[in-house]
């Protein structure tokens, strides 16, 4: 059996003109932005977000702590409170 092999002609790979980002530069206005989104959630999403971000938390941890009937209890509610965040 014979593989159909394709050749890709030379004019397939093109030069793009890049920008350079550097992507830990923050802007400038980015804690006043972070407090705002923030101070709109509820104690139950800053709760569980900070849980799993910055304590770095279980899920069976976090279920626990804050009341959650199970892991992927907790797992639905941190994807609800995203939601609330992406603008």
């Amino acid at each position: 059996m014979q593989k159909n092999k394709r050749k890709i002609g030379e004019d397939f790979y093109e030069v793009y003109d890049c920008i350079e980002v550097n992507v830990f530069e923050e802007p400038e206005d980015y804690y006043e932005k972070l407090n705002e989104i923030l101070s709109n959630l509820s104690e139950s999403c800053l709760e569980i977000i900070k849980a799993f971000y910055y304590e770095l938390k279980s899920w069976e941890t976090i279920a626990q702590e804050l009341g959650y009937t199970s892991a992927n209890s907790a797992k639905n509610q941190k994807y609800k409170c995203l939601k609330r965040i992406v603008v």
